[in-house]
């Protein structure tokens, strides 16, 4: 987490304003993700956040600023303090996240493959 720039510069956000999609991952500090994350925002540039990587919670600035969450079972169980071994009960953790502000969420299953869940 060390050697991270406190604030990008507006030529280097230049670059991810123009992408048509912007993963994000919590190997980065949660400052820069917060960053980017809003950035982009305001240009209409999806974003989505691999929870994978730190396991601090997720603050709710970058929560506030993504479009999609992506856990696996186990990050998902993490995030919400949730049991996932059923998908009824992948299912409520995730409505844990949507009562969190995350509109959709996309769950990796492993082999099983992965599960779109979409808030309404």
């Amino acid at each position: 987490m060390r050697g991270w720039p406190e604030k990008i510069s507006d030529d280097e956000l230049e670059v991810v304003r123009n992408a048509g999609v912007v993963l994000l991952q919590r190997d980065l500090p949660d400052s820069f993700n917060i960053q980017v994350a809003k950035d982009v925002k305001k240009v209409g540039v999806p974003v989505i956040l691999d929870v994978g990587g730190m396991d601090t919670p997720i603050p709710n600035e970058l929560l506030d600023s993504i479009d999609i969450l992506s856990p696996n079972e186990t990050e998902l169980s993490r995030l919400t303090g949730m049991p996932t071994e059923t998908f009824e009960q992948i299912s409520q953790a995730v409505a844990k996240c949507h009562n969190l502000g995350v509109k959709q969420v996309i769950v990796k299953l492993g082999s099983k493959g992965s599960a779109l869940f979409i808030e309404g």
